[in-house]
């Protein structure tokens, strides 16, 4: 949803000329860059807080400090590539398709950087790089070989930010070592990916996991040497692990975190790993 809207506004910065490129068109390429990088980053962080919690005002607030960072380093590096462009000439002797495959790169690699600076930690931007990399370059390459020759703007602007976005949520899927699944029957589950030292729980807007009830601050889980380990903040509600009450317990892959009607399932593929080496050799 994140890919298509900013592959929307991105058609919607649109200035004439040819869109993406260089050379004479360098500030619509500068501005189109900035709106992509801004929104999808923005969005991809947002949208949880909205959809997932019913958390307008908060969902607001991520977006505007995660578009920020997405403005500004996305565009200093288009400034900083047109200037590299011209200043070595690279225009007259690097083939097209290698200066578009750098370029798209280069955006990977700012858009990831970005994310990496708005969650603040690389292991977040590493595993972003890791989808935005293919998603820019054959998204990328398609927009400049298929759908701009023929004027096809908007669909290939669409089509752009939809690729982008799948490749990166199934990279931050595919990759993610810790997270919390809510128990429910609807098919789509509300998931936080544990990508930060502390992941606080609470019914306040600026914790991690905003509850609609309960304490401001109920608890925090903390990773230790590869591990995680929940730890009460508020005792004055109870927070059940299993049928079990702790004040600090650390967590197994499967444990289930009782929230009153609320129910959050602790997985971990590293712990499940580790502790499927005993039986392998059993």
């Amino acid at each position: 949803m994140a890919g298509l809207l900013a592959g929307h506004a991105a058609w919607l910065s649109f200035r004439g000329g040819i869109p993406w490129s260089f050379g004479e068109n360098f500030l619509s390429t500068v501005l189109t860059t900035g709106v992509f990088s801004s929104i999808f980053l923005g969005l991809t962080l947002a949208l949880p807080a909205l959809l997932g919690e019913y958390r307008p005002r908060k969902a607001i607030e991520i977006f505007a400090s995660a578009a920020a960072l997405g403005l500004a380093l996305p565009m200093t590096l288009a400034v900083a590539y047109d200037v590299l462009l011209g200043a070595l000439h690279l225009s007259s002797f690097m083939p097209f398709l290698l200066r578009r495959s750098f370029w798209w790169c280069l955006l990977a690699i700012a858009i990831a950087v970005s994310r990496a600076l708005a969650i603040g930690t690389p292991t977040a931007g590493f595993r972003a790089f890791i989808g935005l990399i293919p998603g820019f370059l054959f998204g990328g390459m398609l927009l400049d070989l298929f759908f701009l020759p023929r004027d096809w703007n908007w669909l290939g602007s669409m089509v752009l930010g939809a690729i982008v976005g799948l490749t990166q949520s199934l990279a931050l899927d595919l990759l993610k070592e810790a997270w919390l699944e809510e128990f429910s029957p609807r098919l789509l589950k509300r998931q936080y990916i544990l990508e930060t030292e502390e992941f606080v729980v609470g019914s306040e807007e600026h914790c991690d996991s905003s509850l609609p009830e309960g304490p401001e601050q109920w608890f925090q889980i903390s990773e230790r040497d590869g591990m995680h380990a929940l730890e009460i903040i508020d005792e004055t509600q109870p927070v059940l692990v299993g049928a079990t009450r702790f004040r600090f317990h650390i967590l197994h892959d499967g444990d289930a975190i009782n929230l009153g009607d609320k129910v959050f399932i602790y997985h971990n593929r590293y712990a499940r790993a580790r502790d499927a080496v005993p039986e392998a050799f059993s």
